[in-house]
C-alpha cells in the first residue's frame, strides 16, 4: 500500500535528486521510499537497540560520538544529497 506525501526541500537538493534518480533509472519516489525505509529500519533491531549499539565493544568509539549525526552523514554521502 502506498500513500502520497508532500515534502518541502531546498530547490537545489530537489534538482540534484532528480538528476541522481534519472541517472540511476529510478523514480525519485522510489529513492526517497528506500532511503526512509532504511533510516527507519536501521534505527532499531528486533530488541530495540540501534545497530550501532548491537556492535557495542566491537570498536572503541569516542565519548562524543553522535550516532544520529554519523547516520545522517552516511546517508547524505550514500545518496549524494
Amino acid at each position: 500500500m502506498t500513500t502520497k506525501l508532500t515534502l518541502t526541500i531546498e530547490q537545489s537538493v530537489a534538482e540534484k535528486a532528480k538528476i541522481f534518480a534519472k541517472g540511476h533509472q529510478k523514480s525519485l519516489s522510489k529513492i526517497v521510499n528506500n532511503f526512509l525505509k532504511e533510516m527507519v529500519d536501521s534505527e532499531t533491531d528486533s530488541v530495540g537497540k540501534s545497530k550501532v549499539e548491537t556492535l557495542g565493544g566491537s570498536l572503541p568509539l569516542p565519548k562524543d560520538f553522535d550516532e544520529k549525526k554519523a547516520l545522517d552523514e552516511y546517508y547524505r554521502e550514500k545518496y549524494g544529497l
